[in-house]
């Protein structure tokens, strides 16, 4: 026979394909992926991402809100006293002087008057001196001890009102923390449309991504590689097409 013509032998065509046994199961996952993955948006979490406030907590805040608005009753009252005491209201107001005074008149009223009537005389205008002179004398040490211990606790009060003024910061701050508070809250609900917005943003490229990743990790599996000579496989190139996943 005549010489076989050698065109043909330097033809070679070159297959790469997965596993044998492995090739029917891949053949039906690749339509799965992409009608499960390609084809299927993702969904973010339907729900909130955040807690709303307990009603306890809602009425903790009104609560605290009103505190720091109204104060304390207890705290207005001291720092009223307070600026009373450094304003000198109460001294020279014992409310006990009075009665003393009256008491002191009284003894030492008698006690002149029957001086006066020993010596055969009435109650004179020497002996009004006499009176005034001796309850001054017998008022006059309580009064500078009344006065001195006023003094004292007028004292006292300014290096304590300091302390008393600083309450007023005290409500300041528990409104801003209520403030604080509620900025949060706000903050976990922007949070959360930012968090529902980026995921619809990256979503498709999530999935694209993920698709990918199974397309070639399916395209090298096994890493069979075949060469035939040109026209000695006997395959038709569409059945190949078909059964090669190329890397």
């Amino acid at each position: 026979m005549g010489g076989d013509g050698g065109g043909n032998d330097s033809d070679s065509t070159t297959r790469q394909e997965p596993w044998g046994p492995a090739q029917p199961f891949l053949r039906d996952l690749l339509p799965d992926i992409q009608s499960q993955i390609v084809d299927r948006p993702l969904e973010f979490y339907p729900g909130k991402t955040y807690a709303d406030f307990s009603p306890e907590t809602e009425l903790a805040l009104g609560m605290q809100t009103s505190r720091a608005l109204g104060g304390s009753p207890l705290v207005g009252a001291a720092q009223d006293e307070a600026l009373s005491t450094i304003g000198g209201d109460y001294l020279g107001r014992n409310p006990h002087f009075d009665a003393m005074y009256d008491a002191l008149e009284r003894r030492i009223g008698r006690t002149v008057g029957q001086q006066a009537a020993g010596a055969g005389r009435g109650m004179g205008t020497a002996e009004g001196q006499v009176m005034a002179r001796e309850i001054s004398d017998a008022m006059m040490p309580y009064m500078f001890q009344d006065y001195g211990n006023e003094r004292a606790r007028m004292m006292g009060m300014v290096g304590a009102s300091p302390g008393l003024a600083d309450y007023d910061y005290t409500d300041i701050s528990q409104l801003g923390d209520v403030g604080r508070q509620r900025e949060d809250r706000t903050q976990r609900e922007i949070d959360d449309a930012i968090r529902r917005y980026e995921f619809a943003q990256y979503e498709p490229h999530s999935r694209l991504g993920y698709a990918a990743e199974l397309y070639g990790g399916i395209g090298g599996m096994g890493g069979v590689t075949q060469t035939y000579a040109g026209g000695s496989s006997g395959i038709d190139p569409n059945e190949m097409a078909l059964r090669m996943v190329v890397k």
